[in-house]
């Protein structure tokens, strides 16, 4: 990661052997970052596969992942693209499944599954591309 400050630019920490693909800052001053493996297809996922959120201090140190559901064995993510966290602490997810659908995942704070939008019978209808909240927590997402 590049901090870009006054025309200079420095890194700051590495993610290395992870990619990251979406950044976003927290409350508390933290960053989340989206980070995907290079070890298996882009939609496929296997059982050495790394896709997950981590949450992490501006000097890099790691604070949390959320990268499994409870249990630790089923993943949360294909590929997380976006991520934010709203006023009530729920980190927001937008998880591509395909390159033409996708779903919103949404952890509480510890990293409990809260709910995935749209259910699992809905997904082909959707491609969610970003995510905010509004002042009130409310979730709003774009779609293709």
């Amino acid at each position: 990661m590049k901090c870009i400050s006054q025309g200079s630019v420095a890194k700051v920490f590495s993610t290395d052997p992870l990619s990251p693909v979406g950044i976003s800052s927290t409350l508390d001053g933290h960053l989340l970052i989206t980070l995907k493996d290079s070890e298996s297809k882009l939609y496929q996922p296997n059982s050495r596969s790394r896709r997950l959120v981590r949450r992490m201090s501006l000097k890099g140190n790691v604070i949390r992942e959320y990268e499994f559901q409870k249990g630790g064995k089923m993943g949360l993510f294909t590929v997380p693209c976006r991520v934010l966290e709203n006023l009530n602490t729920d980190v927001c997810v937008i998880n591509a499944t395909s390159d033409s659908t996708g779903e919103l995942v949404i952890l509480s704070f510890s990293g409990s599954l809260k709910t995935v939008y749209p259910e699992q019978d809905q997904r082909d209808n959707f491609k969610f591309t970003d995510v905010v909240c509004d002042p009130q927590s409310n979730i709003i997402v774009s779609e293709s």
